[in-house]
């Protein structure tokens, strides 16, 4: 009789699992992650290469679920349930904003003055396992950014630099760095303003509001994209983005 009733309840159990575990005839992939679009546009390629096919794009913010991350600097994740693949250094486990600029394209940027330079990026160099990205201009100026789990840096090729933290939030000071100075830049006025160049429209931009009362806006991806004085006077913006070829 004991048996009996162990074997109903045990038939009994497997009814309800079969009720909330539907049955597949396949299994595309075993394990799973989850992360977040850290960059203002991420494009989604059918292949794991910027030549590959583009099968769309996805917004910062947009949470995506990831099968696996390349040592190639790729991701593979699921897209209109399918596989696809995108840059793995945009992808986050948390909403923390990446601010490096996009390698793959070429930056012009705008002066008060009107004179127009052009930004490419040259080469990488890893030093105590962090990568440093460092971009030339076309009239010798250089560029260089590093980004950690938590922090964005960005210099001039003066030795100096501007240190940011991507999950920032409104009031946080932010500091600049010299080879052994430390100095009071500014502090975060926003986290998710619209901003417009002359290039396009930004959004989820973080703004700086410098000392002297001037502004920094940096987008998602694409790094500082424009500064204007403490009156509004656009000094620097981003004056076209284009696809190197």
């Amino acid at each position: 009789m004991k048996i009996k009733n162990l074997l109903r309840l045990v038939l009994a159990f497997l009814l309800v699992i079969s009720v909330f575990v539907p049955y597949s005839n396949s299994t595309i992939f075993a394990k799973t992650n989850t992360a977040y679009v850290n960059a203002d546009v991420l494009n989604v390629r059918a292949k794991a290469s910027t030549s590959s096919k583009k099968l769309g794009t996805l917004k910062y913010g947009t949470k995506v679920i990831v099968y696996v991350k390349n040592k190639s600097g790729w991701a593979t994740i699921k897209y209109k349930g399918k596989k696809a693949y995108v840059k793995a250094e945009f992808l986050s486990s948390t909403k923390k904003k990446s601010f490096l600029m996009d390698r793959t394209m070429i930056y012009t940027v705008q002066y008060s003055g009107g004179e127009r330079i052009n930004f490419k990026f040259d080469h990488k160099n890893t030093y105590n396992g962090m990568n440093e990205y460092y971009w030339f201009s076309n009239d010798g100026a250089e560029l260089s950014e590093t980004q950690t789990a938590t922090e964005y840096r960005v210099g001039g090729g003066f030795g100096g630099a501007i240190v940011m933290k991507r999950n920032a939030k409104v009031g946080d000071k932010i500091y600049s760095y010299g080879s052994a100075e430390k100095f009071y830049d500014g502090k975060i006025i926003s986290v998710n303003a619209k901003v417009k160049t002359h290039a396009r429209t930004f959004t989820n931009c973080t703004v700086i509001k410098e000392n002297g009362g001037g502004k920094r806006y940096y987008a998602p991806g694409h790094g500082m994209v424009k500064k204007v004085d403490k009156n509004g006077k656009i000094l620097t913006q981003l004056y076209l983005i284009k696809k190197r070829k």
